[in-house]
């Protein structure tokens, strides 16, 4: 079937069409536009209303807080801290009288306690060479808070790579 408008009137027809979907998709626009406006106003009217008052206390403690109180506050809570620092039970005193002992090139992964009569150490870490090793070993058999210091055999002919686990046992 044909059109039977004549090019000039299809032209006027379609350009009216075309006008009538902006005009449609602009006023699609503005009432989501009025929409959003009408969604946050509340929001917006409380934030007005609430700012002077946060403003003025955020200026206010904002006076009331200075630097020299929180250097005064820290100064107490380090006082009150450190008698807990210094306090240190006879099993950390030997463990770090151990890792004092340590020379350069041994290095300590992890530390091991338990306790009991005869209470046992064990660190182990990873030396440069087994003369480091042994040279730990020997500095910690000098220190007489150590009843015994193990390392063993293996650990000083480098059979774990210069990885070693020595033990000590003693009354800490």
């Amino acid at each position: 079937m044909s059109n039977l408008l004549p090019e000039v009137g299809q032209q006027r027809i379609r350009s009216e069409y075309r006008a009538r979907f902006v005009l449609a998709g602009a006023l699609l626009s503005m009432i989501a536009a009025l929409f959003t406006v009408l969604a946050l106003s509340p929001s917006y009217g409380v934030l007005l209303t609430t700012r002077p008052q946060v403003l003025a206390q955020a200026s206010q403690a904002q006076e009331e807080k200075t630097d020299s109180d929180d250097i005064a506050q820290a100064q107490m809570l380090l006082v009150q801290i450190g008698t807990l620092a210094v306090a240190t039970s006879s099993a950390s005193g030997a463990i770090i009288e151990a890792l004092e002992s340590r020379p350069n090139g041994a290095r300590i992964d992890t530390i091991a306690y338990v306790a009991g009569e005869s209470a046992t150490i064990s660190l182990s870490g990873v030396a440069e060479s087994r003369n480091v090793m042994d040279t730990y070993r020997m500095s910690l058999q000098e220190n007489l808070r150590f009843a015994s210091v193990k390392l063993p055999v293996g650990d000083l002919v480098g059979a774990k790579g210069g990885r070693f686990t020595i033990t000590l046992t003693g009354e800490f």
